[in-house]
């Protein structure tokens, strides 16, 4: 992508009231709870007390990291024992991105990550006794910060439509997903994967629900085809930021996630930018670590419940 694009895509990000990194942010969102137990998340503040919320997309620019990249249609479930594959999240780490006209306002976005989780507080007027998952970590081995991001694989489909009585729009949905995401032929990595897809399609409850991701040419990339394009590239983020906190009291811990909507990629390697410093980033595409390997790279710092 030519460098005048990328300058305008910066532009653009910088002028958008929902950069993560606007100083607007945090006067034009609230949080407020939402479905799922336990959990908050970021909505445009409303203007009247009976308008619809309305969730905030923020969006920033980075580089999906190799390290932690769990970006696969199958979030790269390998254990059937360990959880039910229907609660499988594909998940990544987003750093300093890779191209050096992106670079400068990283630590902008950190300040921000970490600003919006201190903005917290309010939300459920009981003090914290410490964050378990943080938005913004810190990578093993290194000084580099990245943001996690996460998106949930599978939905229930009663959770997908608008009246899940209704069996005319169940059907539709059905129909739909046959046509774009088919369980049958949903990619998987690993046979624990498989097994998952087979039980869901017994089940019958439950249908694809990928992220939209985006390349440079606005076409669509479809999910078996997420690790290939999007590992270690430079692209636009889309997400929803999430609280959720468990205990009570002298027990209490707060859980932080950023929830994809969409990513774009903006620059990858075929275009020759130089690589950032640091030794995920140095990696080449051919060198890309198994999961599990213990020869690999450790992954980040912190305990992910994803």
């Amino acid at each position: 992508m030519a460098s005048e694009v990328l300058m305008k895509a910066v532009k653009d990000l910088l002028s958008s009231p929902m950069y993560i990194a606007s100083p607007e942010l945090l006067k034009k969102t609230c949080w407020k709870p939402c479905d799922g137990f336990q959990m908050n998340k970021l909505y445009l503040t409303p203007e009247t007390e009976d308008q619809p919320l309305i969730e905030a997309t923020v969006e920033w620019i980075a580089q999906i990291s190799y390290e932690g990249f769990k970006l696969f249609p199958c979030g790269g479930y390998t254990d059937r024992f360990s959880k039910k594959f229907e609660d499988t999240r594909a998940s990544a780490i987003t750093v300093s991105p890779r191209h050096p006209a992106l670079r400068p306002a990283w630590n902008d976005v950190i300040a921000a990550v970490k600003a919006i989780e201190a903005s917290k507080s309010a939300t459920t007027g009981v003090e914290s006794r410490g964050i378990q998952n943080h938005l913004a970590i810190t990578l093993e081995g290194s000084n580099q910060q990245g943001i996690r991001i996460r998106h949930q694989l599978f939905l229930p489909i009663e959770n997908m439509v608008e009246q899940p009585d209704d069996e005319q729009q169940v059907k539709e949905l059905q129909e739909r997903n046959r046509e774009r995401w088919n369980l049958t032929t949903w990619p998987g990595k690993d046979h624990a994967a498989k097994y998952g897809l087979d039980k869901l399609l017994d089940d019958g409850r439950y249908s694809p629900n990928p992220f939209a991701a985006v390349d440079a040419n606005g076409k669509t990339i479809p999910p078996a085809q997420w690790e290939k394009s999007l590992k270690g590239v430079d692209v636009l983020v889309k997400a929803v930021i999430v609280h959720q906190w468990y205990g009570k009291g002298r027990e209490k811990r707060d859980n932080f996630y950023a929830d994809i909507r969409s990513v774009t990629v903006l620059h990858s390697f075929a275009d020759g930018a130089p690589a950032a410093k640091g030794t995920a980033e140095k990696r080449k595409a051919g060198d890309e670590v198994l999961e599990g390997d213990p020869k690999g790279k450790r992954p980040a710092r912190g305990r992910n419940t994803d």
